[in-house]
């Protein structure tokens, strides 16, 4: 098998301890990870004490069948050599793959809180909200925050949420933003520190920190343009080869 991995997948599949892969779409990370697996499994790793976490449920059922089959035919390259104890161990842990924690993140935590709902304090018969659901809670939840805000407001007048509906436009508008704010909150490995951190922005030297703020925007901006004149500058190159009077019309509209 050694000949079909190239020396840097070779390296990520027998490198011992902790390990980071870095590598584009169709560079063979699922392969790789299957192989690793594979190996530690037959060297003695119990496959149902490994967890293997992917992003969706098609990549782990896929994952599952390609670690059994590898499995297998580790098993069948044993048993082909005369270690019938290897090979039996090996075909064993191929049909251990079914019960192995083998899935997305999401799934793997809701059957540890299944397994443990009562140290959770979790109802027994909980379940995992669809998406349609989740974005009816999320918007009432805004909704009652919202309403007491307002009411809290009409009682005694609030200056900030004034100059903040002034600057959103309406509460419509403001609702959607408390959603999206959310959301990308929630995908912080802090949440609440990140709130914590982008709300001290907002302080008395906030020019000074909206400054910081559009220099950084300026600067991405700026290498994202870079890039696309670059890339159109390539394109219109490969153009010129076939098609020479287009290119030259391509790169007088770009140089305008």
């Amino acid at each position: 098998m050694a000949d079909k991995w190239t020396e840097k997948q070779l390296e990520a599949i027998e490198k011992e301890g902790d390990l980071i892969v870095s590598a584009a779409a169709g560079a063979g990370k699922t392969s790789v990870l299957t192989e690793r697996i594979a190996r530690l499994i037959a060297k003695g790793a119990d496959v149902e004490r490994l967890l293997v976490v992917t992003f969706t449920n098609a990549a782990a059922a896929e994952m599952k069948q390609r670690i059994e089959a590898r499995l297998m035919k580790l098993a069948d390259e044993a048993a082909a050599g005369g270690f019938d104890e290897r090979a039996a161990k090996l075909r064993a842990a191929s049909a251990s793959c079914a019960r192995a924690n083998i899935s997305t993140l999401h799934s793997f935590c809701m059957n540890v809180l299944r397994r443990n709902y009562h140290e959770a304090g979790l109802d027994p018969a909980f379940g995992v909200a669809e998406t349609l659901d989740a974005e009816l809670l999320a918007a009432r939840a805004v909704d009652e925050v919202l309403e007491e805000r307002f009411a809290a407001h009409e009682k005694t007048p609030d200056k900030r949420l004034e100059a903040l509906l002034a600057a959103v436009g309406n509460d419509e508008k403001l609702a959607a933003l408390i959603r999206s704010l959310y959301a990308f909150a929630a995908a912080r490995p802090d949440p609440e520190g990140w709130l914590d951190m982008a709300a001290a922005q907002y302080t008395d030297d906030f020019p000074a920190a909206a400054a910081r703020i559009a220099e950084g925007l300026t600067a991405q901006s700026r290498a994202d343009i870079e890039l696309y004149f670059a890339e159109a500058k390539r394109l219109i190159s490969e153009l010129a080869e076939t098609q020479p009077t287009a290119a030259a019309a391509l790169g007088s509209d770009r140089d305008i």
